[in-house]
């Protein structure tokens, strides 16, 4: 399946197509569109058309592919896709909009989209039937928000909060989120966020605190694209660790609370890198014991389809091509860093005896012109023990009830390591 960008013909009935969005630092605007064509011409996936428009027009131009997402829709991009056959005027083109969904009013659209732009995509649009969202003028999406609620609190670039109870935690519970494959916005709240059998929720702000009402819950956000653009992309494992040790140290600094992390994808990865990053401070720092102390919390850490030897990859060469960020390399089959990785913090986890759990998926996955299992037991797999789930790799991080597999093991992993006792002893081990 391919995107299609549609060129302006005289056709008499216009066919719906999809939600064109804008997106800037601090809201998303949206509006349902209608084209009125069927002249096409391919984009990859890389968009560089949009890139280029982007850079011109200091605003970013996104068009998604055939993704329904378990986010809330202002969250996501969404488009139509058609067949790579290509288009006719007889061709169907399949909306995936909720026709129920608010959009903008029509003042809003035109003062916000210039006909220049439009012009630039080859992108003729006529746009209808907008309503009022919600009583305001503009959609202004809060990222920490979800129906109206709020369910993080951004501490700093880092960190955001999602859950602190009222009394002293007795526990930090730290999610890590995988690589931004796509226009997914808030991965650090959206890859948690379950609502497939009911009102969408953050299910570590509902069925975690629930049965651990002590727990503080943090979320990792992180610069995670696999492309390259002048805002996106720019840092590498190590730079990622690095910060968010720092901002960790900052945020946790006197605390000897019991310490869970959970990773989903490349979030395991880098939780790897991070332990990897505090021991080394701690050799070399003079305030080693602040890292130390955070290498003694960790009590437990659960994997989910995090790529341990790398995922099939080819996809994303071909998808990210000479716009791939420098995350890319650490997900290749065989790599060599990510073997590396793996066997000093295995050394690293006999000597501070922390728990695995881990999950890998079952299904299939689609994403672009890839499809298949992303991450295959054989690279999912780190130890025992492992569940197998039969889930696409998305959903390993979206439990659609309380009573699933997925969340069984999470929750049998806090219940046994929770409450070991704290080390104190320094550990001066020297063979990483």
């Amino acid at each position: 399946m391919r995107s299609f960008i549609m060129k302006k013909k005289n056709v008499n009935t216009p066919k719906p197509v999809g939600r064109l969005s804008f997106e800037s630092e601090d809201h998303v605007l949206e509006l349902k569109v209608q084209q009125k064509i069927f002249k096409t011409f391919q984009i990859d996936h890389s968009l560089s058309l949009l890139k280029n428009l982007s850079q011109r027009n200091e605003h970013r131009w996104n068009m998604a592919h055939n993704t329904v997402a378990p986010t809330p829709v202002s969250d996501v991009i969404n488009a139509t896709t058609a067949s790579s056959s290509g288009c006719s005027e007889n061709s169907e083109s399949r909306s995936i909009i909720d026709e129920t969904v608010p959009v903008l009013r029509q003042e809003v659209v035109e003062n916000t989209f210039p006909t220049e732009a439009a012009e630039d995509m080859a992108h003729f649009a006529a746009v209808t039937t907008l309503d009022v969202n919600g009583g305001r003028d503009a959609t202004r999406v809060n990222p920490e928000e979800l129906n109206g609620k709020r369910v993080a609190t951004k501490l700093n670039d880092y960190l955001y909060e999602i859950y602190k109870p009222e009394n002293e935690p007795h526990l930090d519970i730290l999610l890590f989120h995988g690589l931004k494959l796509e226009n997914k916005a808030n991965l650090h709240v959206s890859t948690w966020i379950s609502g497939e059998m009911g009102e969408p929720h953050v299910w570590p702000k509902t069925w975690v605190v629930e049965d651990f009402p002590s727990a503080r819950v943090l979320s990792v956000s992180y610069d995670s694209s696999i492309y390259q653009t002048a805002q996106e992309g720019r840092i590498d494992l190590h730079n990622a660790a690095e910060g968010l040790m720092y901002c960790l140290e900052l945020e946790m600094n006197t605390s000897f609370r019991p310490l869970i992390l959970v990773g989903h994808s490349f979030g395991g990865i880098l939780i790897k890198q991070l332990c990897l990053h505090a021991f080394e401070r701690q050799r070399l720092s003079q305030q080693g014991s602040l890292v130390r102390s955070l290498l003694e919390r960790i009590r437990g850490i659960f994997f989910m389809g995090t790529p341990h030897r790398g995922m099939i990859h080819e996809g994303f060469e071909k998808l990210s091509g000479e716009n791939a960020g420098p995350l890319i390399k650490h997900v290749r089959s065989l790599n060599e860093e990510l073997a590396r990785l793996h066997d000093r913090f295995d050394k690293l986890r006999i000597v501070y005896k922390w728990k695995i759990s881990e999950i890998g998926e079952l299904k299939e996955t689609k994403w672009g012109v890839f499809q298949g299992v992303m991450v295959p037991e054989g690279s999912a797999r780190y130890g025992d023990p492992f569940l197998t789930i039969n889930a696409d790799h998305d959903s390993l991080s979206k439990p659609a009830v309380k009573n699933s597999i997925i969340y069984a093991q999470l929750k049998s992993l806090i219940q046994r390591n929770s409450g070991r006792q704290v080390k104190s002893e320094l550990f001066t081990s020297s063979f990483l």
